[in-house]
């Protein structure tokens, strides 16, 4: 009798075999007839081969190899007489045959649905083959390089760090400080790949969206600097800074969340409404431009720079130390202290450090107090360095939209902690 389950293994690893022979014939399909070296029905066969090597296999690894071996051997004689005609001679093939090979007989080895999933990505990979090229392209030496770092510090250096808690109040745990500066690190990057993918100069508002990812504080800076040299109309430059601070709400709400996510019932209140306003703004903002307006350059500097990762590791550090320090000796006031002088120039810090201390060193309601003023204090300095450096250009404007933001968002933190 027919086992039920070993064909459909079998049919499995010709399923995932004939998927990536498909995406491989299609891009030679208009190769002669013949010269192609493995195509819809090799790699299809090949799938299947893998799987049925796997059933007479029994476990040994001996047939499983020796069928490995022998469909390079058979494909390396097709590369063979390609390299005679041709110099241009890809081996992206060659691999995605062994692939389907493996995952053939990882189907029948008992693992379909891994095997699948490899079958799907592996054509996924194939397929993209000319956005990968462009957007490698795109990159440049330096971003590689400081791409390399981030998984330096991610995936070699946190291992290694130990996961306990020493220092003043016992506020320091090096992984966890670390986990948060590749955390961060990592939401930068790709908001800084996206800005460089798209191009700055494509738009003012998408810059601002990606941008205040990164630094909602270097997008106003950057925009401020064009409102005073007169490269903006009215509307698009408010338009652009509220787009940003809607991101950094975003990106606060997302951290809180993710750290804390007890606080989430008494700190989404206070963000919806302040998102509320900031929205509004925009759209208002945004029917009054008359123009399109593009930035020159945004100054978004590489955010996987060591020194900089070094720079705001040292920060949080000493926002952890004084939140954590100011709470045991003084209680809740100390902290709101604080976190408003902190949360003024780097709100991540805030952010980070207070959730960490809710329900054990402070309650949950004065950590959600500790990171609403944290805000309001960064609003307040945006608005301030936004009137400085745009030599006072619409002063009214970026002052009443501070003014109501944090004005409503005071009033909805005093109904939340009533």
């Amino acid at each position: 009798m027919v086992d039920l389950s070993v064909l459909l293994s079998l049919t499995t690893a010709l399923g995932i075999g004939l998927l990536i022979g498909l995406e491989r014939g299609w891009k030679d399909r208009a190769d002669p007839e013949g010269s192609r070296i493995a195509g819809f029905r090799t790699i299809g066969l090949i799938g299947l081969f893998g799987g049925l090597a796997a059933l007479a296999d029994q476990g040994q690894g001996f047939v499983l190899a020796g069928g490995l071996i022998a469909i390079a051997l058979l494909l390396r004689q097709g590369y063979q007489g390609r390299l005679e005609t041709s110099d241009e001679v890809s081996v992206t093939t060659l691999m995605a045959a062994l692939l389907a090979y493996a995952l053939g007989a990882t189907a029948v080895l008992g693992h379909p649905q891994i095997a699948a999933m490899g079958g799907v990505i592996t054509t996924f990979l194939l397929w993209i083959r000319v956005p990968l090229h462009a957007f490698l392209n795109r990159l440049s030496e330096s971003e590689i390089s400081a791409f390399l770092r981030w998984l330096l510090i991610s995936i070699v250096v946190l291992p290694l760090l130990p996961d306990e808690d020493f220092g003043p109040f016992e506020a320091l745990n090096p992984r966890t400080i670390w986990l948060m500066v590749v955390l961060i690190s990592g939401l930068s990057f790709l908001a800084y790949v996206g800005t460089k993918w798209f191009g700055q100069k494509s738009g003012l508002l998408l810059t601002a969206l990606l941008g205040g990812l990164v630094s909602s504080t270097a997008v106003t800076l950057a925009i401020a600097r064009m409102v005073r040299d007169e490269k903006l109309v009215k509307g698009v430059g408010l338009s652009a800074i509220c787009l940003a601070w809607i991101m950094m709400l975003v990106r606060t709400g997302i951290v809180v969340t993710l750290l804390a996510p007890t606080l989430l019932a008494g700190f989404a209140p206070i963000l919806a409404t302040m998102l509320f306003v900031l929205g509004l703004a925009f759209m208002l903002t945004l029917n009054r431009s008359t123009e399109q307006s593009h930035p020159d350059e945004m100054a978004l500097r590489n955010p996987l720079d060591l020194t900089e990762a070094a720079t705001f590791a040292g920060i949080l550090t000493i926002a952890l130390m004084a939140s954590k320090g100011a709470a045991t000796l003084f209680g809740s006031q100390a902290l709101l202290f604080v976190s408003t002088l902190t949360g003024a120039i780097d709100i991540e810090a805030v952010s980070l450090s207070v959730p960490k201390l809710a329900g054990t060193v402070i309650s949950a309601q004065a950590a959600i107090v500790a990171i609403t003023l944290a805000i309001f204090s960064n609003t307040i300095f945006k608005g301030v360095l936004f009137t400085f450096v745009a030599r006072g250009r619409h002063v009214r404007s970026i002052g009443a939209l501070v003014v109501t933001t944090i004005s409503v968002g005071f009033l909805t933190l005093v109904l939340v902690t009533s």
